[in-house]
């Protein structure tokens, strides 16, 4: 299971001011620094097996420490948790502020600026995806240097230290519109003026920040990343397709429900020749929920074939510790409300019982094996034996990935789209209140040393889509252009 927490600090905050009392940041960035770390060292797998895990988290810990006695608002002390946690090799770590926090209202003024335009990456480059003021640079041009800083090293000090890698795609398309959006961040470079090109030639413009509010820019901000994702649910198309939107495997309410439908849908494919599993806006949820509209549509004994085929034969490692055993004996506590999920709860006791066999011998790692590739075992016969293609953005990662390993490893699917997020080797996280109250944090607990499906650079898709990933119905005239028997588009 991977819940996915990962430091998506737009939104997060607007710049702070001070109140009647104001808390020592400085203080509780120190204090609740030095607790994720601690955390780390204690519950995440990568310091045991990885050594470089475990110096980037002291010299993460010492430039975070260095940095706090500058913290002076909320701002700065979120911004300082976040980028700790960024500078670490594991994105599912990450950091979210407490809204609930009886001082939260006291300290917090949205009083963010931008300079009157919002940027987004686009064909490798930096362009302008949406300006609002007549002396802005206009859609469409590609910002060049800021100040002489270039701007690929503009972004990455105003936004990449916070959230992602400039060596991923999915990461430069996330966090690029937070480059000129200043929300407080220690910092945060506001250049004074800008050298863009457009159409053959270069123009400089000065940049004029001004305060907005957040919710207002918000939109914008959005769509020029990767725009809005779909809603959960079903929509039948012409020539016996089903699209089916799945934005998440965490659902809840109404999206629980419908996520069910489509499940109860998928058991009985009869009369559909292709089936589209549109991922845009994924970022994850339950593994095990993942593996759910896979076995309905292809049955229960061509999954576990497939899940064999990702296996390495390596146990997976999960770190053994007091916090965990809890964590993982808390899942399976709530098995109770899924009693049919028999699978699920036979790994949540095999991982617990591997975990106490760990503590026992005063061992720091629980190994929990899996059985490896079949040699020459065929795949069941399958129910369904139509077209199967998957929509993926760069917003998917952790169980959207697994889901769409999973779906290739059992038929041969085709997936469309754009670059995904990286997906390392660890997960399986546990939540912690920091000590100060203001923050949460996320650790990994697990490292996925038997998957075969866990790789430090995104899935690239098999048919990259050259439009906005947010045109659904681009997309959809697209795929339907998709050859019955292959990955090609029709020509």
């Amino acid at each position: 299971m991977h819940r996915i927490w990962f430091a998506a600090v737009l939104g997060l905050i607007g710049t702070l001011a001070a109140a009647a009392e104001e808390p020592d940041w400085a203080a509780l960035a120190a204090q609740d620094l030095q607790a994720m770390h601690d955390a780390i060292a204690a519950d995440h797998p990568g310091p045991v097996l990885d050594p470089a895990f475990g110096d980037r988290l002291e010299t993460g810990l010492a430039a975070g420490l260095a940095q706090a006695p500058r913290a002076e608002t909320l701002s700065h002390y979120l911004y300082l948790l976040v980028e700790f946690a960024n500078a670490l090799p594991d994105r599912h770590l990450g950091v979210w502020g407490n809204r609930d926090h009886p001082q939260w209202a006291d300290v917090r003024r949205d009083d963010t600026l931008f300079p009157g335009f919002v940027l987004s990456w686009r064909r490798g480059g930096i362009v302008v995806a949406a300006a609002f003021d007549a002396d802005a640079p206009p859609a469409g041009a590609r910002l060049v240097e800021c100040d002489g800083l270039d701007a690929l090293d503009l972004a990455r000090r105003n936004a990449l230290r916070f959230d992602g890698d400039a060596a991923s795609q999915a990461d430069l398309v996330r966090a690029v519109p937070a480059m000129t959006v200043d929300q407080g961040q220690l910092d945060f470079l506001r250049p004074a003026q800008c050298r863009f090109a457009l159409d053959g030639a270069e123009r400089t413009y000065a940049l004029a920040w001004r305060p907005v509010r957040f919710r207002a820019l918000q939109p914008a901000l959005a769509a020029a990343a990767f725009g809005e994702a779909p809603a959960m649910g079903a929509q039948d198309l012409p020539g016996g397709v089903l699209w089916l939107s799945i934005p998440t495997l965490d659902p809840q309410g109404d999206d629980a429900a419908a996520f069910d439908a489509m499940r109860a849908r998928l058991a009985a494919p009869q009369g559909l020749a292709r089936i589209v599993f549109d991922l845009r806006g994924n970022g994850g949820g339950s593994s095990f929920l993942a593996r759910g509209p896979p076995a309905a549509l292809y049955g229960e004994a061509a999954v576990a074939w497939g899940e064999r085929r990702l296996r390495t034969g390596e146990p997976d490692a999960i770190r053994a510790s007091d916090k965990v055993r809890a964590h993982f004996q808390a899942l399976r506590d709530a098995m109770g409300a899924f009693p049919s999920d028999q699978a699920t709860a036979s790994y949540l006791d095999a991982a617990l019982a591997a975990i106490d066999a760990a503590m026992a011998a005063g061992e720091p790692l629980a190994r929990l094996g899996r059985r490896g590739p079949p040699a020459d075992e065929p795949r069941p016969q399958a129910a369904f034996d139509g077209q199967v293609v998957v929509v993926v953005d760069g917003r998917a990662f952790s169980s959207a990935l697994l889901f769409v390993d999973l779906l290739r490893a059992v038929d041969d699917v085709v997936v469309v789209g754009w670059p995904t997020r990286a997906h390392g080797l660890y997960g399986e996280v546990r939540d912690m209140p920091l000590p100060s109250g203001w923050a949460s944090f996320a650790v990994s607990t697990k490292a996925f040393l038997g998957s075969a499906v866990a790789r430090p650079t995104g899935l690239e898709p098999d048919i990259l889509w050259d439009g906005e990933i947010a045109d659904t119905a681009g997309l959809q005239a697209f795929v339907a252009t998709l050859t019955p028997a292959g990955s090609m588009p029709a020509r």
